[in-house]
């Protein structure tokens, strides 16, 4: 090998000139780096996919429009597990839920699946909702009148007098 051979190759290995000790730490510090880099990888992967399955980001998005009102896919799961839900108590046993619902049919012939009717079910409630809230509308009502309670905004506390301005009685 020649000189400047020799000479690219000792500038070229950074661990020339170690002691054994010196190398190793600067390996292990090395590897310290590379497993925190894939241990942090991982927790953003494990994280993202957690967010995604807990169905944040669906809940939000609408499933079906009626009457020219969006429902979201909570409103229309709410809707559609009540059907569901009503279907398996007053079936006697023909209908399980745990099952796939297209699958099992609701007559003989096989034409309709739970799964549809549970969905026409749906669609049928969400139109007559929709048709009452366009009347309510139409009729003047707020729409905070048809949210519960404890939706509604409260009204501003009501002022209390100051104690300097009460009249003093003797007791």
């Amino acid at each position: 090998m020649s000189a400047s051979r020799e000479k690219k190759s000792r500038q070229s290995d950074p661990t020339q000139g170690l002691t054994q000790k010196e190398r190793k730490e600067l390996q292990e510090q090395r590897k310290a780096v590379v497993y925190t880099v894939i241990g942090v990888i991982v927790a953003v992967l494990v994280a993202a996919l957690l967010i995604w399955h807990s169905g944040i980001f669906q809940r939000g998005k609408t499933a079906l429009t009626v009457g020219g009102r969006d429902y979201s896919v909570t409103d229309v799961n709410y809707y559609f597990t009540y059907y569901m839900n009503q279907a398996y108590s007053t079936s006697g046993g023909a209908f399980d839920p745990s099952k796939d619902l297209r699958t099992q049919y609701t007559d003989e012939e096989q034409t309709k699946s739970y799964f549809d009717q549970f969905l026409d079910s749906t669609i049928e409630q969400l139109k007559k909702i929709s048709a009452l809230e366009t009347a309510a509308s139409e009729a003047g009502y707020c729409p905070t009148m048809t949210r519960p309670m404890w939706m509604r905004p409260s009204p501003p506390p009501k002022r209390l007098p100051s104690p300097t301005a009460m009249p003093m009685t003797a007791i």
